[in-house]
């Protein structure tokens, strides 16, 4: 070890760093993507063709609005033919009611029958005009046409997927998280996040943790609830500020200027208690911005070091 200031009289001590404890909670900025909190598929309920499909994948919709309209001219012929038996028998049982007692035992049989007739015309009926109720595809919520099976004029059977539409209403981060910061995640905490296409920062909830078990990247993916009405559509890009924290164990944190590079390896140049510097070698760990460096191994809190050691070695390199 060389003598602080040993050689041509030099003084190094107004350039040293003490070094300070990097136990505070850093910044893990991870990449997602904005994902819809609910996707549903609509299907047929009925053998039908398709009159009108409103709108393309993307189109967004209310609650309520009409996504695809079916054609109902043959419900309604079947509808008017229900409802004119109807008509017919109701008409003939006041008449045969008005005449009770002057009905022979034939026209009693004819009459038992029309009722029968008039109860299953009203079934029919009933279920007709349910079909015709329920006959379109409506939006369940307010959301967005992500992918669509069917178009205008195609004949469709019961269960027959039509359409994928996905919930705008509470859309969701989805990121993946390395397993090594995932005991940093706990649900329902709030978070910070920065959504790409509107230049804007939120606040968001963890909402579910996925382990990916049979995941080679070592990563689980981490669902975060963003607050309603943001301006922002599925498949954007955002960003999420995920602290840090040591656990308050003492962690070196140095200048990035203290760090000299010897074939690839970083060291410091040290000052003991005698005033003397000596190179050692370190490990290092995150970068906490452009500025400072965590130490993992090598060197300890409270320890001096030059804080700008290329002065030092230009000297000594001189003589």
């Amino acid at each position: 070890m060389a003598a602080l200031g040993s050689e041509s009289n030099a003084d190094f001590t107004s350039d040293t760093y003490t070094v300070a404890n990097g136990s505070y909670s850093h910044l893990a900025v991870l990449g997602g993507t904005v994902v819809s909190s609910e996707v549903v598929e609509l299907n047929a309920n009925s053998y039908s063709q398709i009159a009108v499909v409103n709108g393309n994948e993307g189109d967004l919709f209310s609650k309520g609005s009409i996504l695809i309209e079916f054609d109902q001219r043959a419900l309604q012929t079947q509808r008017a033919s229900a409802y004119d038996q109807i008509m017919q028998t109701s008409e003939m049982l006041r008449y045969a009611q008005a005449n009770s007692q002057t009905l022979s035992d034939e026209q009693r049989t004819i009459v038992n029958n029309a009722q029968y007739q008039l109860n299953q015309a009203q079934t029919q009926l009933r279920f007709i005009e349910s079909q015709l109720q329920n006959l379109n595809v409506h939006a369940p919520f307010n959301g967005m046409i992500i992918r669509k099976y069917v178009s205008q004029g195609q004949q469709t059977q019961p269960h027959q997927a039509l359409l994928e539409f996905s919930n705008i209403g509470q859309l969701q981060l989805e990121v993946r998280v390395p397993i090594r910061l995932l005991p940093q995640v706990r649900i329902g905490a709030f978070y910070k996040v920065q959504i790409d296409t509107i230049r804007q920062a939120v606040s968001a909830t963890v909402a579910q943790i996925k382990p990916m078990t049979q995941d080679y990247s070592h990563s689980a993916v981490v669902l975060l609830n963003l607050p309603q009405g943001v301006p922002v559509l599925p498949g954007s890009f955002a960003e999420v500020e995920l602290p840090i924290s040591n656990d308050g164990k003492p962690v070196p944190m140095i200048p990035n200027a203290a760090i000299s590079w010897h074939a690839s390896l970083p060291s410091v140049y040290v000052i003991n208690n005698a005033n003397q510097v000596g190179q050692r070698f370190i490990r290092l760990g995150d970068s906490l911005d452009e500025r400072m460096t965590l130490v993992l191994t090598g060197l300890g809190v409270g320890e001096v070091i030059l804080n700008n050691p290329k002065q030092y070695l230009a000297l000594n390199l001189a003589i």
